[in-house]
């Protein structure tokens, strides 16, 4: 659900989750999302902050956008609540108000998080797939059945959908790849075992 319950100092956003539920970068995979759940506060003049259990203090407005489409992938109560456009409305009041305070580097950060998820600046599937070198149906496989692929900052659609990732998210989890084995979700500790390291 979204929560507002002070607009002009805070906004909240969460939905529920198992005990014990994780924080997780947006270049996390999905199969690596073992403990999902979706809880970030924003005040008026700093960055989102994760408000569950034993998790990083901060995080960027792609993590938010990455959980909002994991919850909705899986299904976890109270993800269809969840308002994008007042998620966006949140960050860009954050942005004004750390400009009117004067924190200009907290303030180009955060525009700088709005850069990044901007529509001109997200990578689509097709194109996802060219950088990655496969086919879009490849690409569909490593979504749906190896999941090992992080989800995207923006899910379009409801029958046919259609994903698009942040452009420092895609690139943070593709530079990350553990070599020929990531597209079944082989790391890196079982590459270096196959290759008899």
């Amino acid at each position: 659900m979204y929560d507002d319950p002070v607009a002009e100092h805070l906004a909240l956003v969460a939905v529920a989750a198992p005990a014990g539920a994780e924080f997780y970068p947006a270049r996390a995979t999905l199969r690596d999302r073992a403990r999902p759940g979706f809880r970030f506060m924003l005040p008026a003049a700093g960055p989102w902050q994760w408000a569950g259990p034993g998790a990083p203090a901060a995080a960027s407005l792609a993590d938010v956008l990455a959980a909002v489409s994991a919850a909705r992938l899986a299904g976890l109560p109270g993800y269809r609540d969840i308002d994008l456009a007042a998620i966006h409305d949140a960050h860009q009041r954050a942005t004004l108000a750390a400009l009117e305070s004067g924190q200009h580097d907290l303030a180009r950060l955060l525009l700088s998080e709005q850069a990044d998820v901007a529509a001109a600046s997200l990578v689509s599937e097709e194109q996802a797939a060219a950088e990655l070198g496969i086919t879009p149906h490849s690409l569909d496989v490593i979504r749906h059945q190896y999941k090992t692929i992080p989800p995207p900052v923006l899910i379009a659609g409801d029958q046919r959908t259609k994903w698009f990732w942040a452009r420092g998210q895609f690139a943070a989890w593709k530079d990350a790849r553990p070599g020929r084995g990531w597209r079944r979700g082989h790391g890196r500790h079982a590459a270096a075992a196959a290759a008899g390291g």
